[in-house]
């Protein structure tokens, strides 16, 4: 994976919500990983299917809780609070 900035798109590894960028260890970022950690999935999906959505996720919001996430924001540039 190749990760480099382009004009006009957000940046690689950026977590985003509504197209927006969400600030890195904000409150909103806590309140999106809460509300995704204590998802549930519509009825009409099969168990197999809600068993590897939740496993995407939760792969998914480990990433964004991690060091390396902080890391790779670094590395891009990204806003970071201090």
């Amino acid at each position: 994976m190749l990760l480099q900035k382009t004009p006009h798109t957000t940046i690689p590894g950026s977590f985003l919500f509504n197209r927006t960028e969400v600030p890195i260890r904000s409150a909103t970022e806590k309140k999106l990983l809460e509300a995704l950690k204590n998802m549930r999935l519509g009825s009409g999906i099969s168990a197999k299917e809600t068993k590897s959505t939740k496993a995407v996720a939760e792969e998914k919001i480990a990433f964004v809780e991690s060091e390396d996430y902080l890391l790779i924001a670094r590395q891009m540039g990204r806003p970071f609070p201090s």
